[in-house]
């Protein structure tokens, strides 16, 4: 997820300068400075750029993703004891908790050993505050991430530097799956908000630090998506991170111009949203090269990301996530189950069986690549995403109703009463009313006549989270 960070306290004097340390001075300093830093920061060596302990922890996740899961289980349960015990003892909330339920930590033999614990919900993390926070936290160590959801529900959470150390190193283990080099040319689209794409050569919204193009994921009309693709064309960045419905956009608008893929990375990176594998296929078949995909949260309790096989992996270094029914009792592999999540490294806001609000199927099987850690098969969505149809039935994976449409700029299915939706059409000038039919044709298909009473509106824009995410449901069922 996008998040803001901001350190809560100076960085004592013994801590050396991160990467992150580099960025912010690079971000505060004055143009010429920036253009300057530009051209130099190709020259510097890899170890000046990543802290030793970003370092030692990629070279242990490197080794790590080959090991069985014997010798993976052993650290990982090493990993939560010290987790556990630590929250016990220092963190007021489960300092009582534990003592109420009886509930030792060193004396756990298993990961599943925690299932006797309370899920611990976005809203309780919200209400509980401080009584999260450890009472030795070092706060010249720490700083604040937070980060609105694509609920847009607020949420700060309180990391330190060991947290930020692992979350780089996952994130470069990952890069490496893909041959990424550190001086690749690459482009983000991010949750910057600008009154505009371009906002002038004193404050680039666009800037090439680190070879980096960074983009606005707010503004993606046609105008600034031709403009886009001239920036790019002109970059030429080795890869790209954007979320599936920009790439979406991206391409159908190349298409209708009858323009050739104006830059050919070596591969995009979908996050953010669910990628749907009708639009991958289109997707890839317009710009030659792979998209993948990767799934996480900024509370750092679980994530995934897809190796060059297409091996949707998750990463259980970083901690442990159940995959539970409706009633609580473990899911089977392909079944679709929520995801509670605990992450081994939150040290300063302990996540302990973490609602991550995601419904999701893991996978019984094992990757063509070698590597040993468990897959997921698929992302179904967010709780508050389901439809409820008139006979009490969740709807996921929605995106289906959508195939073979034309003329449809953005859409968005919205639900305030159960049985009933609203779909929301963004139509470009291809737009045909007859392809409403094309939608309950489809509707009807995946799930049946007589199971959803559907209104279509036309809007000149759907809803968006306050970090920039197109959810393509937006339920307010529960909320009602």
């Amino acid at each position: 997820m996008p998040s803001r960070r901001s350190w809560s306290a100076k960085r004592s004097n013994s801590v050396t300068f991160s990467q992150r340390d580099i960025y912010q001075l690079y971000r505060r300093a004055p143009a010429p400075l920036k253009a300057a830093g530009d051209a130099l920061y190709r020259f510097i060596p890899e170890r000046f750029l990543r802290s030793r302990q970003t370092r030692e922890k990629l070279a242990l996740l490197e080794d790590m993703q080959w090991w069985d899961d014997e010798r993976r289980d052993v650290w990982r349960l090493e990993k939560l004891r010290d987790l556990l015990i630590h929250a016990g003892t220092h963190v007021p909330y489960y300092r009582d908790l534990f003592r109420e339920r009886d509930f030792r930590p060193e004396e756990i033999t298993a990961i599943q050993d925690i299932s006797v614990l309370p899920v611990l919900t976005i809203d309780m993390v919200k209400t509980l505050g401080d009584r999260l926070l450890p009472d030795n936290s070092d706060r010249n160590d720490t700083y604040i991430s937070a980060s609105s959801g694509s609920t847009g529900r607020y949420l700060e959470l309180r990391r330190d530097s060991s947290y930020y150390a692992w979350e780089q190193a996952f994130l470069l283990r990952y890069m490496r799956w893909h041959g990424v080099k550190l001086h690749w040319r690459y482009a983000i689209f991010y949750s910057a908000i600008m009154d505009a794409p371009v906002t002038g050569d004193d404050h680039p919204p666009y800037e090439r630090f680190r070879n980096r193009l960074i983009l606005s994921q707010f503004h993606t009309d046609d105008h600034s998506i031709d403009f886009y693709c001239d920036l790019l064309a002109d970059f030429r960045p080795d890869h790209l991170t954007v979320s599936p419905t920009i790439l979406l956009l991206f391409t159908r608008r190349c298409r209708r111009r009858g323009i050739a893929p104006p830059f050919v990375p070596r591969f995009f990176l979908c996050s953010a949203e669910n990628l749907y594998e009708e639009h991958r296929r289109e997707m890839e078949e317009y710009w030659g090269c792979p998209v993948y995909n990767r799934y996480g949260h900024n509370e750092g309790c679980v994530s995934a990301a897809e190796c060059p096989a297409k091996g949707f992996h998750i990463s259980t270094e970083l901690g442990h996530a159940e995959f539970l029914r409706s009633d609580d009792s473990p899911a089977a592999a392909g079944e679709s189950a929520r995801i509670i999540a605990t992450g081994f490294f939150t040290h300063a806001m302990p996540l302990i069986r973490y609602d991550t609000r995601d419904i999701a199927r893991y996978a019984d099987a094992r990757c063509s690549c070698g590597r040993a850690l468990p897959l997921l098969d698929a992302i179904d969505g967010r709780a508050d995403d389901m439809i409820l149809s008139h006979d009490g039935r969740q709807i996921s994976a929605m995106r289906a109703v959508f195939s073979r449409t034309e003329g449809i700029r953005l859409t968005q299915i919205v639900q305030e009463v159960p049985g009933e939706i609203v779909i929301r059409i963004v139509p470009d000038e291809h737009y045909d009313e007859r392809v409403k039919d094309v939608i309950l044709e489809n509707l009807h298909r995946d799930i049946g006549k007589d199971v959803l009473d559907v209104r279509f509106e036309l809007v000149d824009d759907v809803e968006r989270a306050p970090s920039g995410k197109i959810r393509l449901v937006r339920s307010y069922v529960q909320d009602r």
